[in-house]
């Protein structure tokens, strides 16, 4: 089963412009497609690319920026149990540094 842009960017809560960024820096990869294609194009999602734009969304909605939301994202479809424990360090970080104002 595929999906289309549209339903992608529904599931996971991110606009069209982010979606068509986030396949053109090579974060997302369209479903039986090997190289970019012109815009335009319709283009078709794998679930693991939806479920990893799923995962970019909720990270860059807490203040990750996209270049890293993806690292982390394709870390946590990759090795699970590593990247939560690196999502957790960074965002501890991220409170530390909030609480004594850095």
């Amino acid at each position: 089963m595929t999906y289309t842009s549209k339903e992608l960017c529904a599931q996971a809560s991110i606009t069209h412009r982010q979606m068509d960024s986030w396949y053109r820096n090579g974060w997302l990869a369209p479903y039986g497609r090997s190289e970019r294609d012109s815009s335009g194009t319709p283009l078709d999602w794998s679930i693991s690319t939806v479920a990893k734009a799923v995962l970019m969304g909720r990270l860059v909605r807490v203040g990750f920026r996209p270049a890293k939301a993806h690292e982390l994202a394709q870390g946590l479809l990759d090795n699970p149990k590593a990247a939560v424990n690196t999502i957790q360090t960074l965002l501890l970080e991220d409170r530390i540094q909030l609480l004594i104002g850095v």
